[in-house]
């Protein structure tokens, strides 16, 4: 059966279209809507990042290669947006990965490329690795449907906050050092992520002393579901129960925004 790219407009009904497809689809993870916007206006370096294959009849799989991000091993990844089941299932993901290799080569800028593979979708781990890809890490999801006050303290002089635009700047460099030894994070450039936060509904929570950011926690919610997107502490303050006060204040906040269960991402 004959397959076709296409590489659809990107406009804002797009993001719902594309939303659609990947719930339809039935792989994880379930992104946001928010993260898809992310994705395809402000991560994604090409219109040709974005890729449909399609057969005769219908849409078989969707995907977007985010290459504007930076991470020690400076590679790019690859995000499954929808992949329905056929018995093609590997010929379709060698076409974008094939694909996806020459927008990389175009670019120049990146020297790998990470995919995710979950068991939700359509083909086996070991076609991922007859493409070339290597085996790197496992990460598991974490569901939670408990709803109970879990709130824990912290000594003094720590103390919680949310997080504003001023201190963004210091914010986004204890990102940086909080996981700078940490192979699987990409993080986004400075400006970029600042114009983000100016968007984003939910408030990124951070645990300061003497008036200097030691940890923070961001939060998503969406369709009663919500997720501990990021937990970050520096080292040197690594063991004190920051990161336990930060996720059991941020589970708390995301119960009484009226969570059925919350996730681990």
């Amino acid at each position: 059966m004959p397959y076709k790219i296409y590489f659809p407009e990107l406009t804002p009904d797009y993001i719902e279209e594309a939303y659609a497809f990947l719930a339809s689809s039935h792989i994880r993870p379930l992104y946001p809507r928010a993260l898809l916007n992310r994705f395809f206006f402000e991560l994604a370096s090409s219109p040709e990042n974005i890729v449909e294959i399609h057969d005769e009849n219908r849409k078989i799989a969707a995907a977007v290669l985010i290459d504007k991000i930076s991470n020690i091993h400076n590679s790019a990844s690859i995000e499954l947006l929808g992949f329905n089941r056929s018995s093609d299932s590997e010929v379709i993901l060698s076409m974008l990965i094939h694909h996806y290799e020459k927008q990389l080569i175009k670019s120049k800028l990146h020297a790998a490329v990470t995919m995710g593979y979950h068991s939700s979708l359509p083909f086996e781990v070991t076609t991922l690795e007859k493409l070339g890809f290597v085996p790197f890490y496992e990460m598991y999801d974490l569901i939670s449907t408990a709803p109970k006050k879990l709130s824990t303290t912290i000594p003094a002089p720590f103390v919680l906050t949310e997080l504003s635009l001023e201190k963004f700047e210091e914010y986004y460099d204890v990102l940086c050092k909080s996981f700078a030894e940490n192979p699987d994070t990409s993080i986004g450039p400075m400006e970029l992520m600042k114009e983000g936060f100016k968007k984003i509904q939910h408030p990124i929570f951070i645990v300061s002393i003497n008036g200097r950011i030691a940890g923070f926690i961001t939060l998503l919610f969406e369709n009663n579901t919500g997720e501990v997107n990021t937990l970050g502490v520096l080292p040197e303050y690594r063991k004190s129960g920051i990161g336990k006060y930060l996720l059991t204040n941020g589970l708390d906040y995301l119960w009484s925004k009226g969570a059925h269960s919350i996730k681990l991402s």
